[in-house]
């Protein structure tokens, strides 16, 4: 399906997420027979983490960079970015 709001939107930054829908089936002890991918939308923010449209038109669209490199890898993300006043 084509949507010319929702291109829009992807275009210029503010749904660049995926929401991805699977349907599972499992047997009683919760181990996965099956697993299907039902659905797939744009959104603004995924609950996956990493679910994002990074490129459109062949272009990389989005770009990660670490600024607290000196930073312990241990420590939360909020942790590395927080600055108390």
């Amino acid at each position: 399906m084509t949507d010319p709001q929702v291109e829009r939107s992807i275009r210029n930054g503010s749904n660049q997420g995926l929401s991805l829908g699977t349907d599972v089936v499992q047997d009683t002890s919760g181990r996965s027979l099956y697993k299907e991918q039902q659905e797939l939308s744009v959104c603004n923010e995924p609950r996956r983490p990493g679910c994002y449209i990074d490129t459109i038109d062949g272009r990389n669209t989005r770009i990660s960079k670490r600024f607290s490199a000196g930073a312990p890898r241990n420590l939360p993300a909020n942790l590395l970015f927080h600055t108390t006043p």
